[in-house]
């Protein structure tokens, strides 16, 4: 039992003077060489480029009179950036007697920390 009042006794004494005698330690940094630059994005981002393809087509005498069947407009994300992208360019693609477009997108996109473009499935009419 003693042994057992000696030990707390002993812990506890260990306890409160590691409580009371800690020493305080501050540090300052004199040299600015080590802070790191966070680098700021832009706002907006031009992209350019995007391709996408409609399905093939059987052409009639070499020539295909159909419409093009592909979106005005698609919704890019690539996880920095998001918003809607237009046609810029496009042409037909010939193979093997069948045709398809190919469509090149491109447009302005917006920071997602400066407000999420949300994609909404447009109606058709």
């Amino acid at each position: 039992m003693k042994l057992r009042k000696a030990t707390l006794v002993l812990f506890s004494a260990t306890a409160l003077f590691a409580t009371t005698n800690t020493a305080v330690v501050s540090a300052a940094e004199s040299s600015t060489d080590s802070v790191q630059n966070v680098q700021k994005l832009p706002l907006t981002k031009k992209v350019h480029g995007v391709k996408r393809t409609g399905p093939w087509h059987k052409t009639r005498y070499g020539a295909y009179d159909g419409a093009v069947d592909t979106p005005m407009e698609i919704p890019y994300n690539d996880g920095t950036y998001n918003g809607y992208l237009q046609r810029e360019r496009m042409y037909e693609e010939y193979s093997n007697g069948k045709v398809r477009w190919v469509v090149y997108y491109g447009g302005t996109v917006r920071l997602v920390s400066h407000g999420l473009i949300t994609f909404q499935k447009k109606a058709d009419r």
